[in-house]
């Protein structure tokens, strides 16, 4: 017999979430995802390109349920952003401790309590952000916001400074859930916004062209043309979201950066660099690709002279060489 998941289960979960510093949570049924579809054209267009891995798991992404065979339904939790790392040159969602580990450890110790104060053993899965499903596609059906144009997912009252856990569980949840409506209306500030055009149209994103792609994915050295859009987004981008009207409330201000300054990072170690960022999103890019990263923001501050770059075109990687070299050309092009 399958145990089912009340109103009063969720209602516990509800309190319990935010003592754990969550701001939303709702329970969903899993089901064949309805915006599937809208994904897989996005696939077939390319437009995923280079995160060929977007590419695989197609049909648990349409249905979740497959992740594991007992799972029924879904409890979607959303947390906000942290606000430990300080710095306008990474993106939000990246300040402080890899929020992985963070989110996946509070959602462990509320799913645990849970358990214990009503008595149930139940199959269960905890994802947060690394499982091959659509979480703010689960997170519209469940009624916690809509997904832009942008492709972010936004909260009437929280915008979209937050990131999204699922707790998959075999607990059978038979309420119905109203999706949410769409309420970008006529604005395109977030398209407008963004530096590189990477938006083909409302909702259709070219990665290829998105600087969170281009500076945390991308394996490679960058191209020339995207230096002066890069200007000091050293990881990820919040452009889109901090131009949308719905986050005026949400938008938080930094008031120092708790980054060393760019030359003293550009000097350092592979160990001391590692060090520096262990535990947290930016090790995404790894020591190579974020050096790369610094290398081009440094390029842009015209008090740091030219001969860091010079001593950057004889280093071991190849990456930071050409890199190296590509920034010198375009300081003189354009800083001269």
């Amino acid at each position: 017999m399958t145990l089912m998941l009340s109103s009063e289960h969720t209602s516990w979960i509800e309190t319990h979430a935010k003592k754990l510093g969550f701001i939303e949570s709702k329970p969903l049924l899993l089901k064949n995802d309805p915006n599937f579809k809208v994904y897989q054209d996005w696939l077939k267009k390319d437009f995923h390109k280079p995160l060929d891995y977007m590419a695989r798991n197609q049909a648990i992404r349409e249905n979740p349920k497959l992740l594991g065979e007992q799972l029924h339904s879904a409890i979607i939790l959303l947390h906000p952003y942290p606000k430990e790392f300080e710095s306008k040159w990474i993106a939000r969602y990246a300040w402080g401790k890899d929020y992985h580990t963070t989110m996946k450890q509070k959602i462990h110790h509320l799913a645990e309590n849970f358990k214990q104060e009503h008595h149930l053993h139940f199959e269960q899965r905890i994802c947060v952000d690394t499982a091959p499903i659509l979480e703010r596609s689960l997170a519209q059906q469940a009624g916690l916001g809509w997904i832009a144009k942008n492709g972010c997912m936004i909260h009437r009252d929280h915008g979209s400074f937050f990131m999204i856990g699922c707790w998959l569980t075999s607990l059978n949840y038979e309420a119905s859930t109203k999706p949410s409506s769409f309420h970008c209306g006529k604005c395109t500030r977030c398209i407008d916004a963004c530096p590189t055009a990477a938006f083909i149209k409302p909702g259709l994103l070219d990665a290829s062209k998105c600087l969170s792609t281009i500076t945390i994915e991308n394996k490679q050295s960058i191209e020339p043309h995207f230096f002066p859009h890069l200007n000091r987004q050293i990881f990820g981008c919040d452009i889109c979201q901090e131009v949308c009207p719905w986050n005026r409330k949400q938008l938080y201000s930094p008031e120092r950066e708790y980054l060393p300054p760019l030359d003293t990072l550009l000097r350092y170690s592979e160990t001391q660099f590692r060090t520096y960022f262990k535990k947290t999103a930016l090790e995404r890019p790894g020591w190579t690709g974020l050096r790369r990263n610094f290398l081009i923001a440094a390029a842009h501050d015209q008090t740091i002279a030219d001969d860091l770059f010079i001593l950057h075109t004889i280093h071991d990687k190849e990456i930071i060489r050409k890199t190296a070299l590509d920034l010198l050309k375009w300081r003189k092009a354009n800083l001269n």
